[in-house]
């Protein structure tokens, strides 16, 4: 989402836990727990007879983690997070360069801080439908430093003097990538047809015992 309304605006279903420019600190927590319960379970509904989404990740994150347990994120009263978010980009749209780690400091992060490695979280994503032409994932060899602005431009063309791999996924593929630390984009949108994914975060929590995932 941007604050300038002639840019093609992202859509999203459900209470995004990242910042955008019209929300710069994030969510609302009170306003993101009071509907992050109903969001998963209009999913499920949605979704059904297929097992919910947040289950089956959590069965490959599972496994593809040593067969740890894995676990949906609570806040200090048992509020669960968002289990996923759907997102839809729009023909012109896309994501410019970012990594969650410049948005440690958000509110909604507070309740888990202590407990899981933010730091270290990885974003995976399923993709719905994908456009005609561009909405690559593209991840960059340029990690997160404190202060530092490496994308300040913000493109939606890959920034090609960067060393960087693209990724064309398609519908059902499950996608992994370091979003903590790694500046990664979404190229934009060409063509007729939008890009829409279903996704979310996790990460380990700081004893390595659990596999904490959020949205």
């Amino acid at each position: 989402e941007y604050t300038d309304a002639p840019r093609a605006q992202a859509r999203t279903l459900g209470i995004p836990i990242s910042p955008s420019s019209l929300f710069p600190r994030g969510p609302d927590p009170e306003t993101y727990f009071s509907h992050a319960l109903s969001f998963r379970e209009r999913c499920a509904q949605a979704f059904a007879p297929v097992a919910p989404f947040d289950e089956r990740v959590g069965e490959v994150l599972a496994g593809l983690a040593g067969d740890v347990h894995v676990e949906l994120a609570l806040d200090a009263d048992g509020r669960p997070y968002g289990a996923m978010t759907i997102r839809n980009l729009p023909v012109e749209g896309g994501l410019p360069p970012h990594c969650e780690n410049q948005y440690l400091g958000i509110e909604v992060y507070d309740p888990i801080r202590a407990d899981v490695q933010l730091e270290r979280a990885i974003g995976f994503f399923v993709p719905l439908q994908v456009p005609d032409r561009g909405g690559q994932l593209v991840v960059y060899d340029e990690a997160f430093a404190e202060g530092a602005r490496p994308f300040a431009d913000r493109p939606l063309e890959v920034v090609e003097q960067v060393p960087h791999a693209e990724l064309d996924a398609g519908p059902g593929d499950l996608v992994l990538v370091c979003a903590g630390n790694w500046f990664h984009q979404v190229t934009k949108i060409l063509g007729e047809r939008s890009r829409w994914t279903i996704g979310g975060f996790g990460a380990f929590s700081r004893d390595d015992e659990r596999f904490v995932i959020w949205a």
